[in-house]
């Protein structure tokens, strides 16, 4: 069961990023405009579209709610079910921006949204009700088959999808955030997209960035320049270094062992790192993962209807080389979690991608939790 249970968790993540981390993070042209602030009202974002919500907490149906309970299987086998609650006045917001996964036609995904599009989300996002509130828009990402047929390259394409984003980032801070603390989640071509995301609305506005609880971008590409360890990307949105520091990035690649020469994530070019932070231990050093599988009603299907947890099976650092920095991970001796958690799926070139959040769920959520407990004390 355990090994039917990891295949699924590698069918519910990105098959890749949008762009490798090797390329410098560029920001699409779009047509949003910087927030008009008066002395005496909130700052009025504009939006390139109306948004088109797959889950927000007002929404009937939400795909994001129910059949979240977690079995927790231990390192001596035992087991024991986590019945999930939400959090009924969650301190904080959660938006999250999902990854490669739209298996539409063409190179740009339709607005609306389909079974993999909701199966990744409840997979990757879902359990972080438990401390916020969820917000995650529907956007023409570049699908599955437009990363393979040169929509990296397609400027229109990936400003399609950044626009939509950005609008919806918009939207929700007009109608929705009212003041509250915030966090962003996103992996692979999600991340990328917060990336820019941050680097247009967050990095240059201290309001905004006073409630940054922080931004996860996982399986992405934000970097550190040369001689720094604060700035790159951002100029002011440094790594978290510490689980109650706020206003931060959380970021990392993983591989289980040194990458190949070949690999995509995780490049250092010009003197550029790549971000690494082990959400079990920001401040540096080995620590055991809490990795988090979600489950389908039955083997291949397009849902989730719960999860395991298999506590302390894995133990992570963040490791660099000239070459790469990248969360370097390992089964931990007696650890419950099947090889197969470290299937490669499309070769080693793309190490542990789709497994990028799964691998350490419990961590960030747990991260994200201390952190806005810091932010709101």
């Amino acid at each position: 069961m355990a090994g039917a249970l990891l295949a699924a968790v590698a069918a519910c993540s990105s098959p890749g990023a949008l762009a490798p981390s090797t390329q410098s993070i560029t920001t699409p042209a779009t047509s949003a405009t910087a927030p008009t602030r008066t002395a005496s009202a909130a700052p009025t974002y504009a939006l390139t579209q109306p948004t088109v919500w797959l889950c927000r907490p007002d929404m009937a149906d939400n795909p994001c709610e129910g059949d979240l309970d977690t079995v927790v299987v231990s390192r001596d086998g035992s087991r024991s079910t986590r019945v999930f609650a939400a959090d009924p006045d969650p301190a904080f917001d959660c938006f999250y921006v999902y990854p490669t996964v739209s298996r539409a036609p063409g190179r740009t995904a339709p607005l609306r949204s389909a079974p993999e599009i909701v199966r990744t989300a409840r997979a990757q996002a879902a359990l972080f009700q438990r401390e916020c509130r969820l917000y995650a828009p529907v956007y023409r990402q570049i699908t599955v088959a437009g990363l393979f047929s040169g929509g990296l390259a397609d400027p229109e394409a990936r400003a399609t999808a950044q626009r939509d984003v950005v609008s919806a980032f918009h939207d929700y801070l007009n109608r929705d955030n009212r003041g509250r603390p915030f966090l962003l989640l996103g992996h692979s071509q999600g991340a990328t997209s917060l990336v820019s995301l941050v680097q247009t609305e967050i990095d240059g506005d201290p309001v905004l960035r006073s409630r940054l609880v922080s931004a996860m971008l996982i399986g992405g590409g934000p970097f550190l320049a040369a001689g720094s360890e604060t700035a790159g990307s951002f100029q002011n949105v440094p790594p978290c270094r510490s689980v109650t520091q706020t206003g931060c990035v959380v970021a990392y690649n993983t591989y289980d062992g040194v990458p190949p020469q070949g690999a995509l994530f995780g490049r250092t070019t010009a003197g550029r790192r790549v971000i690494c932070v082990n959400p079990a231990a920001p401040a540096g050093g080995r620590a055991r993962l809490d990795p988090v599988v979600p489950v389908p009603s039955e083997p291949g299907a397009d849902d989730v209807v719960g999860f395991a947890e298999f506590t302390d099976s894995v133990d992570a650092e963040c490791r660099s080389t000239p070459d790469f920095s990248w969360l370097d991970v390992g089964l931990v001796p007696g650890s419950t979690l099947p090889d197969s958690a470290f299937a490669r799926g499309l070769g080693p070139a793309w190490g542990l991608h789709r497994v990028d959040v799964g691998i350490a769920l419990g961590d960030l959520v747990d991260l994200a939790a201390s952190q806005a407990a810091s932010l709101s004390g």
